[in-house]
């Protein structure tokens, strides 16, 4: 009579350590997705520095044609390369184009932005209004106002009037 071979079963152990193994390669593939946004408008822009501020990971945003700012833009909290495709983002004089790596919690983990084919321009960097004769508010940072969580590479990128 033929006996059946049974395959023995693996220590407790090494199965809970395999688990945990697929578990977190799982993660990291998870965390390590980079997405590209591609913007031809400034609500596209908005939405897509507001996309890349939520999602863990390093993005691209590819900029698709030029951009003239209504409002100032969200802050960039978030690894990102921003791609400009040899276009432009107007400030219009009234606007502050990019913030890098400021926001009110003051922390977080250290941001890398890479801007590159760029020009901006336009950019407005307005101090906040001094109360009862008292001084205003800094006013820096009008086409690009980097915090001190933040590296930003520059790559042919124009700056003017801002």
């Amino acid at each position: 009579m033929a006996t059946a071979y049974r395959r023995p079963l693996r220590p407790p152990f090494v199965r809970k350590t395999l688990a945990t193994a697929c578990l977190l390669a799982a993660l990291a593939l998870q965390t390590a997705q980079a997405a590209t946004y591609a913007v031809s408008t400034e609500a596209e822009l908005r939405q897509a520095i507001l996309d890349v501020n939520a999602t863990p990971g390093a993005h691209f945003i590819d900029l698709r044609a030029n951009i003239t700012l209504t409002n100032s833009l969200p802050p960039l909290l978030n690894t990102v390369t921003l791609r400009g495709n040899n276009r432009t983002i107007d400030g219009q004089g009234q606007h502050q184009l990019l913030v890098v790596g400021t926001d009110d919690t003051g922390g977080g983990p250290r941001i890398l932005v890479q801007i590159t084919n760029l020009t901006l321009t336009g950019g407005l960097a307005a101090g906040g209004d001094g109360a009862d004769g008292g001084g205003g508010g800094l006013g820096a940072g009008g086409a690009l106002l980097v915090g001190s969580r933040a590296d930003v590479t520059l790559s042919n990128v124009k700056v003017l009037d801002s």
